[in-house]
């Protein structure tokens, strides 16, 4: 019960935050579907930005911060990170997992699942691809955001140096390019010292997952069906979606 009290507190904080202080105080928010790279992009927001990033949602942006969330109704000038859904839905898979299902990730860990582990990744796999009222499913999501021109970043190729993709979060931010390399390189390093120190939150199995949710041709299909609609309306919208 405790448990649940403070993941409903912490999701009301993070509403406020994102949908209603952070029209009030400047604050930048990063949003994105879940494991699309949220909370790398908020690290490197912190870092190109000099505002404080809230991670956790444990309190209130009295004053102008970084929110990450993964809401759709927030400012207009929102920032949300894509990567390919086909790295989204086995990272989101391990997410859910850790939640009360630590017994599952040692196992994947360890190359050990059993058939009932299998059977429960391709229903959470599933549940993602369906989605749902608050959360739709993952396509559908990119979708919605390019049709209204949200300002989406594809975030492996900007982590990869992509010329068009610094430019373009510079201007949003009102930054030189070269605050924004090394905004990300400050994030990269960060994320390798976490994983280094061993930090559950980076050192989950989803190659592991990648390749059992794989072997179910019909699922393998359907998650490459919404990554490729995905793909497809970010490819559509390239030229007005950024400005």
């Amino acid at each position: 019960m405790s448990g649940g009290w403070h993941l409903r507190r912490r999701a009301a904080i993070n509403a406020l935050n994102a949908i209603v202080l952070s029209r009030l105080n400047g604050s930048v928010v990063a949003s994105g579907f879940p494991k699309s790279g949220t909370t790398f992009l908020s690290h490197a927001l912190e870092a190109m930005t000099g505002l404080r990033y809230l991670e956790g949602s444990r309190e209130l942006a009295i004053r102008a911060s970084v929110i990450h969330c993964h809401f759709r109704a927030v400012p207009a000038k929102a920032i949300f990170s894509y990567r390919p859904l086909t790295q989204v839905v086995p990272s989101y898979v391990a997410h859910l997992l850790a939640y009360d299902r630590q017994d599952v990730l040692e196992r994947l860990r360890n190359n050990a699942e059993t058939g009932d582990d299998r059977a429960l990744l391709e229903q959470l796999a599933q549940r993602i691809l369906s989605g749902h009222r608050r959360l739709p499913s993952p396509a559908n999501y990119y979708i919605e955001l390019a049709a209204r021109g949200a300002r989406i970043l594809d975030l492996p190729r900007l982590t990869a140096g992509n010329t068009d993709e610094e430019a373009r979060l510079a201007r949003w931010l009102g930054l030189d390019r070269e605050a924004v390399r090394s905004g990300i390189a400050q994030a990269r390093a960060l994320s390798e010292d976490r994983r280094t120190e061993g930090h559950s939150f980076y050192n989950r199995p989803s190659e592991r997952i990648t390749s059992l949710l794989s072997s179910n041709l019909s699922l393998a299909a359907e998650i490459g069906t919404q990554a490729e609609q995905a793909a497809s309306a970010l490819r559509r919208t390239s030229g007005s979606r950024h400005d």
